[in-house]
This record gives C-alpha cells, sequence and structure tokens, in this order.
C-alpha cells in the first residue's frame, strides 16, 4: 500500500515538473519575439535618424523633415526638439 502511495507522488511531482518546464519554455519564447521586435525598431529608429539627420543638413533652414522608410513608415524630425517619430504606426510614440 505504501508502495503504490509512493508511485503515485512521484508521478505527481512528475506532472508537476513537466507543467513548469513548459510554462517556462513558452515564457522564454515569448521573451525572444519581444526582443527580436524591439530590435527591429531599434534599427528601423537607428535609419530613420541617420536619414533624417541627412536631410537637415541638405535643407537646415525648415523646421520639420519627413522621411518614408522602406516598410511605408513616416518619421519626423522636429527643430524644436531633435527627436524622431515615427507616424501611423501602432503605439511608438517615443522619440530617440
Amino acid at each position: 500500500m505504501n508502495l503504490h502511495r509512493r508511485g503515485t507522488t512521484i508521478l505527481e511531482i512528475l506532472a508537476v515538473l513537466l507543467v513548469v518546464l513548459v510554462l517556462i519554455s513558452f515564457l522564454f519564447r515569448l521573451n525572444q519575439s519581444e526582443i527580436a521586435d524591439n530590435l527591429a525598431m531599434a534599427q528601423s529608429r537607428e535609419t530613420a535618424t541617420r536619414e533624417l539627420w541627412l536631410i537637415r543638413m541638405d535643407s537646415p533652414e525648415q523646421t520639420v523633415w519627413m522621411w518614408t522608410d522602406e516598410n511605408g513608415f513616416d518619421w519626423v524630425l522636429f527643430a524644436e526638439s531633435n527627436r524622431v517619430y515615427r507616424l501611423g504606426g501602432g503605439d511608438d510614440e517615443g522619440g530617440s
């Protein structure tokens, strides 16, 4: 009788460990996709910043400069703040 209970307890422990491992791997997979998205956004912002500053050097008399990237997003540089903003794309409104 005691042997049967011990076997059931070991199976329960293994089942709980398996569920925990599955949840941890799912969490890491979600985190990796978020990291990849953040990296892609940072690279897009860096490219937009470089392009907008080149445009600004060509026409310094303007107060606003706009550039459209290969994905169709418009990026804007304002003279007052020297920050680059992406227009019309989701919830990313922060500057760099």
